[in-house]
Formats: C-alpha cells, sequence, structure tokens
C-alpha cells in the first residue's frame, strides 16, 4: 500500500506553544479603623485597627503605619540651641508621632506582625495618634499585607510568581482640636498699700523696693472646653515665659 506524500514543504510546518498565566484570588480580608474624633491636642489618641480573615485560606498578616506630614511640622516646634561651637543654632522637631506594638515614629511604622489568621478569625491592635503644635488634621495611611501561609515562604522566596500576596490600604483623617480656650483680662490700678515714710530706714537699702510707688494687675482668666468631650482639671500652673534671645 503506497500513501501519497504531503506536497507541503517541510520549511512551512509551524509549532503552536500555548502560554498560561495563573494568578493568585485576591485575598479577602476586611479591615476596620474605630475611634472617636475629634482628638484633643496633646493626648494619646487612641485607633483601633480591627482585621478579620474572611478568606477561606489561612494568612500571615503585618501591617505599616504612614503619618503624612502636616503644616504644623512645617511651622512647628523650632527651638534655638546653644552649643560651644556654634553661637545659636535653629533646630526645628517633629511635632505629631505614632505608635503601636511599643514602636513609635514621626512618620513610618513598618513590618507590624499581626500573626497568622485562621479563616473567621479577627485581630485588634491599638495605634496611639500624639498631637503638638498647633490645631488640625492629621492624616494616616494604613496599609496591610497579607500572604497565604499555603505555599512555603522559602518558596516564594524564590520566585515572585509563586507569591499569594494581597495588600489592603485604607487611609484616615482625623481632626484635631485644642482642648481648652484660655482668654484673659488684664486691668491695671495703682498700688493700694502705705508708702513708706521719709524717715524710714529701709529706703536707703538698696534692694529696697517700695510698693507704694508701683502698680498692680488684676489678671482674670477664663477656660473653656471647646471640645465635645469632658475633661477632669488636676492642676494648674503659673509659669514665667522665657523668650529666647537669637
Amino acid at each position: 500500500m503506497f500513501r501519497r506524500a504531503s506536497t507541503t514543504p517541510a520549511h512551512l510546518f509551524t509549532a503552536i506553544f500555548l502560554v498560561f498565566s495563573v494568578r493568585h484570588r485576591p485575598h479577602n480580608l476586611l479591615m476596620s479603623l474605630s475611634h472617636q474624633s475629634p482628638a484633643y491636642m496633646n493626648e494619646d489618641y487612641p485607633i483601633v485597627i480591627n482585621i478579620t480573615n474572611a478568606d477561606d485560606r489561612e494568612l500571615d498578616v503585618v501591617a505599616d503605619v504612614l503619618l503624612q506630614p502636616s503644616e504644623t511640622d512645617d511651622a512647628g516646634m523650632c527651638l534655638p540651641l546653644q552649643t560651644r561651637w556654634v553661637h545659636t543654632q535653629i533646630v526645628c522637631c517633629a511635632v505629631n508621632s505614632i505608635i503601636l506594638d511599643n514602636e513609635s515614629s514621626s512618620g513610618l511604622i513598618k513590618g507590624v506582625a499581626f500573626g497568622v489568621l485562621a479563616p473567621g478569625v479577627s485581630v485588634l491592635k491599638t495605634l496611639y495618634l500624639v498631637n503638638t503644635g498647633a490645631a488640625g488634621d492629621r492624616m494616616l495611611d494604613v496599609s496591610i499585607q497579607s500572604r497565604s501561609t499555603a505555599i512555603p515562604e522559602a518558596l516564594t522566596s524564590e520566585s515572585s510568581e509563586l507569591q499569594d500576596m494581597s495588600e489592603t490600604l485604607q487611609t484616615l483623617i482625623v481632626p484635631t482640636v485644642d482642648p481648652i480656650k484660655v482668654t484673659y483680662g488684664v486691668e491695671y490700678r495703682r498700688a493700694l498699700g502705705p508708702r513708706a515714710g521719709l524717715a524710714d530706714l529701709r529706703t536707703f537699702e538698696g534692694e529696697f523696693w517700695d510698693d507704694g510707688d508701683g502698680g498692680e494687675a488684676m489678671v482674670n482668666a477664663r477656660m473653656e472646653c471647646v471640645g465635645p468631650w469632658g475633661l477632669e482639671v488636676e492642676s494648674i500652673q503659673l509659669q514665667t515665659q522665657v523668650r529666647a534671645q537669637l
């Protein structure tokens, strides 16, 4: 039996290869940020981070928190510093900071572990925002990265294609107000005390001051709680303001 050979030249034969790209399904990770705004100045303002694994995979979760710069940072706490070698230096310090898991930063806290979460498990951590300087809005960016534990970490470090990872981002704006508003009123009047007589020998002493030659100032201070939360005043101190000579 004979079969006719193909008339197609051998150099016209082609091979067909199929290339498939497989991507992992995004993780179903729920994140909520709970807080009671506004925040007061100079308080440790708590923000509760709640993460729930709503996926059917076991996930290893870490978090990054970024405190965005504010206008109060640019014009904030700039203090004169005297040194032996330089007469005067202006040192500017950050006026806002964040605290999470005993880590503190004026900008970024990176790689805070939330642990391995089984399906349906939730975890809570409290982030503290510390505000000084001036009142205004503070902006926070919270990034939650999750990795499936089904694939060993040693394999995912060798090839990025094997990585089963996801990221969840959320931005939070916290308004910040002064807790107390203080207004002052000053009234001046002549001293009402008796004046020293001409025969008083104390007037010949160099450190003697006759109260009758001076004046008196009556200062009235009015303190008002301007925020929505009640305050307990533990103490009040009057301090002399010392201005630095630049």
